[in-house]
């Protein structure tokens, strides 16, 4: 699962080398975002790659492991049913403006919903992460925060900015606890015309749940709707 969408592909070129390379750089990079690694396992592993990769092109993408100047991310789009994946480059000021601009897009276009976001170095590596997450087909993301970090409103900015559809399911709670029978009803209500539109005009679909102890059910349900078309299976 660490490159997808190199997996299936076939040849040998210097070009589908470069891929590799920058994919797996890329996981380290994700990895090194989540200080799981140390600045000196970094240092290692350049020092280890620089000697092994004549290209001046390969031993560039090292430095942008942890260039705080730079973000190095991953993007996914589906071409005649084949994942494609694409390593990116940028300085942090210029996806600053990109990402401002589609905040801005956004807020303009609804009248029922304003997001709110200050892109700052750390979260536009949140939102790198994420977004490639959330675009890789049939994948599941699981969100772990407090309270008011963020966790819904980047994901619907996210869904804007990759024109998904996005749908919210409202949680059940202690105080609007409903039984397993009504709470399908619901989720047969709420999704079932987006879905019969999605037929339609196809489109990536991004399904955002709390998940509580009385989340279960839902967690099933959806399941269930992926694997199987039936909710009810």
């Amino acid at each position: 699962r660490i490159f997808p969408a190199y997996e299936k592909k076939e040849g040998k070129t210097l070009e589908d080398f470069t891929l590799l390379v920058q994919m797996l750089f890329y996981q380290l990079y994700l990895t090194y975002a989540h200080r799981l690694t140390s600045d000196d396992e970094i240092e290692s592993f350049k020092d280890f790659f620089k000697e092994e990769f004549e290209s001046e092109e390969h031993r560039e993408i090292l430095s942008y492991l942890s260039d705080e100047d730079r973000i190095l991310y991953s993007e996914i789009e589906m071409k005649d049913n084949e994942i494609h994946e694409t390593i990116i480059t940028n300085p942090i000021h210029l996806m600053e403006e990109e990402l401002h601009f589609y905040l801005n897009q956004f807020n303009a276009a609804s009248d029922t919903e304003k997001l709110q976001l200050k892109f700052s170095s750390p979260v536009i590596k949140q939102w790198s992460i994420l977004q490639n997450a959330l675009t890789f087909p049939g994948s599941n993301v699981l969100l772990v925060g407090e309270e008011s970090t963020g966790r819904y409103t980047l994901t619907r900015f996210i869904s804007h900015m990759k024109q998904s559809k996005f749908i919210k399911l409202e949680p059940v709670s202690d105080v609007n606890v409903l039984d397993i029978n009504e709470r399908r009803a619901y989720l047969i209500a709420t999704l079932g015309a987006p879905l019969r539109e999605l037929i339609h005009n196809p489109k990536p679909l991004i399904i955002y749940f709390k998940y509580n102890k009385y989340s279960e059910h839902d967690f099933t349900f959806l399941s269930h709707l992926y694997e199987f078309g039936d909710p009810t299976v």
